[in-house]
C-alpha cells in the first residue's frame, strides 16, 4: 500500500501567501498568512495583537488541528 501523502505534498490545498484560519491547541486563530511550509512546520505571519506577540511563528504540523482556507485579506 503506498504511503499516505502529507498535506504539504498535496498541490492546491495550502499555498504560500494565502490567508487562513487555524485551530491550534483548541484556539481558533483567524487571518494568519502562510509564509512557508515544509514537512515539519508551517511558518505563519501572526497578528501582533494575539499572544505570543510575535509576527512570524513556526507551528509544527502535529499542533495544527484544522486549517480553514479563505481568500480574504
Amino acid at each position: 500500500m503506498p504511503p499516505k501523502p502529507k498535506i504539504a505534498d498535496q498541490p492546491g490545498l495550502l499555498k504560500i501567501g494565502k490567508i487562513v484560519n487555524v485551530d491550534i491547541g483548541g484556539r481558533t486563530l483567524t487571518g494568519l498568512e502562510v509564509l512557508d511550509y515544509d514537512d515539519r512546520f508551517i511558518k505563519f505571519r501572526w497578528d501582533m495583537h494575539v499572544a505570543p506577540q510575535t509576527e512570524v511563528v513556526l507551528v509544527p504540523w502535529e499542533k495544527v488541528g484544522v486549517i480553514g482556507l479563505t481568500d480574504e485579506r
